[in-house]
């Protein structure tokens, strides 16, 4: 951004621009913010923000296998009744979205 001098203008362009930037980011299903990080997590159409997909989807007092890869988890995620390991839940529902 060039800047210029009158201040008022630089600050309105400047604010104009952060604003058009964030309504181009997703919006989280759970807690509405848009998702201002380089990834969020998809899971069936729905964007996620990393706190709200933990919130949602992360289980898990004791270990169980992940139903993907068999590694054991604690905590684990279930999502759509699957048991995943945060690996595995990573590379399936983790999205680029810069």
């Amino acid at each position: 951004m060039l800047w210029t001098d009158d201040p008022e203008r630089d600050f309105d362009r400047y604010t104009a621009e952060q604003d058009e930037k964030l309504a181009a980011c997703p919006v989280c299903a759970d807690c509405k913010d848009p998702i201002q990080s380089w990834f969020a997590y998809k899971v069936d159409g729905d964007y996620y923000c990393e706190i709200c997909f933990n919130d949602r989807f992360l289980q898990g007092d004791e270990p169980r296998g992940c139903e993907r890869c068999g590694f054991k988890a604690e905590p684990y995620y279930i999502i759509n009744d699957e048991v995943l390991c945060a690996h595995c839940a990573d590379e399936e529902f983790r999205e680029d979205i810069t």
